[in-house]
């Protein structure tokens, strides 16, 4: 037994303990209410608060059954000086590589999910699947070698330095286009992308406060570029949006609104041509119309950007 699996054995057993001792305070603490007559709500505001309290501790207990659950699929490695082989994930289908450093390890399986790499030093990790979510997150890390063996197309590194990403074919790379690849990284102060070919790109992030600034470094127009992360993500871009993103998504809604001004003057003309052969009705309705296509939508004032947040490797 590694010294992981002894801690993990005695953690396991202190926290049925506690579970246990509060549970039976909890019982003496109901028991000792009832005798009182104190079980009873004096109010309906009371009513309300027990009711709210007992709501809060039910979302308590799922939160923490979904913790104890995402933390029992983990298969976490903390090794030193090792050389690994890892292919058996049926029932942890999560690696988490832990604190390690001086580590080699190869893996391969098809039942993986995703990939963590925390806090570890001096680690070449040769990930020979593809990943159910596509997704791979270092952290806290240095001198990580981590080599692509199939399509991934999502990288997330915060806090490291010195993060080597590479593929080992080309066609891997391009395969995940066009959603990906992506590499999200903030706090990073040296990173390598390397899809197998000429397109190699040394990422040197802009000084900067904030170690929280994300940034992407992908693929535009066939040049691997990094872009500054200027909004938030939300549900329909989880990681966030860059200002060139942003920019198109301005292009688009302009030119639907330039569409619908077009279809509105055509509306008009024929209305008033209408009105003025006194078909009053055809002109009613080809006014009701162009009310219909009016753009509401007129301010053109998030077009207005004159900051350029790309800036190609070394740059800046």
């Amino acid at each position: 037994m590694t010294s992981l699996d002894h801690f993990a054995k005695w953690s396991k057993i202190a926290e049925a303990e506690v579970a246990a001792v509060e549970a039976e305070a909890e019982r003496e603490i109901a028991e000792s209410d009832g005798k009182l007559g104190l079980g009873q709500p004096l109010s309906e505001a009371e009513a309300k608060d027990r009711a709210a309290h007992e709501e809060l501790k039910k979302v308590k207990r799922e939160w923490t059954a979904r913790e104890k659950k995402d933390q029992a699929a983990k298969k976490v490695v903390s090794e030193k000086d090792a050389f690994l082989t890892l292919r058996d994930f049926r029932e942890q289908p999560v690696l988490s590589l832990y604190e390690c450093e001086r580590l080699d390890v190869e893996v391969e399986s098809e039942d993986l999910i995703k990939v963590f790499i925390e806090r570890c030093d001096t680690v070449t990790v040769r990930l020979k699947s593809k990943l159910k979510t596509s997704f791979v997150e270092i952290s806290r890390s240095r001198n990580v070698d981590l080599t692509i063996y199939d399509v991934l197309h999502t990288v997330q590194v915060d806090l490291s330095h010195e993060i080597v990403l590479a593929w080992n074919d080309p066609a891997h790379f391009d395969a995940a286009q066009p959603e990906g690849p992506k590499v999200y990284h903030a706090g990073t102060s040296y990173l390598l992308i390397a899809p197998g070919d000429a397109r190699s790109l040394h990422v040197k992030e802009p000084p900067s406060d904030n170690d929280e600034q994300q940034f992407v470094s992908h693929l535009v127009d066939g040049r691997l570029v990094t872009e500054k992360i200027v909004l938030p993500g939300d549900s329909s871009r989880l990681l966030g949006a860059t200002t060139r993103e942003l920019g198109d998504e301005i292009g688009k809604k302009r030119a639907l609104r330039n569409r619908a001004r077009a279809k509105v003057d055509a509306e008009k003309t024929k209305g008033n041509d209408a009105f003025k052969n006194r078909e009053y009705a055809q002109a009613t309705a080809h006014y009701s119309l162009a009310l219909a296509d009016f753009p509401h939508d007129d301010d053109d004032d998030d077009t207005k950007n004159d900051d350029d947040d790309r800036f190609s490797p070394n740059e800046r």
